[in-house]
């Protein structure tokens, strides 16, 4: 004898059973919360035409210089030293302290007055 489903979606009466298997009351606690919390979030979402570029995102930011200037000196060390062992390498120059320093100080400048002006 097998009992039928109604088209309601397998339960005619309301209870913590339903044709010998347990209902998730929970679940319909969270398809109303997740309802909500997915309307809230659509709500905040701003249009494409609203949001700003990543342009006006850095113009707008005001981060410490100091920041800035300890990356770029540590960036064009690292691309000093790269450079000068790949000269070194080739046998252009002489891989030493002082080729990197060098390098180091000219590609700071250079990225410098690019970035500050």
């Amino acid at each position: 004898m097998s009992k039928a489903f109604p088209a309601s979606g397998g339960c005619d009466v309301a209870g913590p059973t339903c044709y010998g298997r347990k209902t998730n009351t929970k679940s319909k606690t969270r398809t109303k919360t997740t309802k909500r919390l997915v309307s809230a979030l659509e709500s905040s979402i701003m249009s494409d035409e609203e949001q700003p570029g990543f342009s006006e995102a850095i113009e707008s930011s005001e981060g410490d210089p100091r920041v800035l200037l300890v990356m770029n000196a540590v960036l064009s060390t690292l691309f000093a030293w790269s450079i000068i062992w790949g000269l070194s390498f080739l046998g252009i120059v002489e891989f030493g302290l002082i080729n990197i320093a060098t390098a180091a100080i000219i590609l700071f400048a250079m990225t410098y007055a690019v970035t500050m002006a």
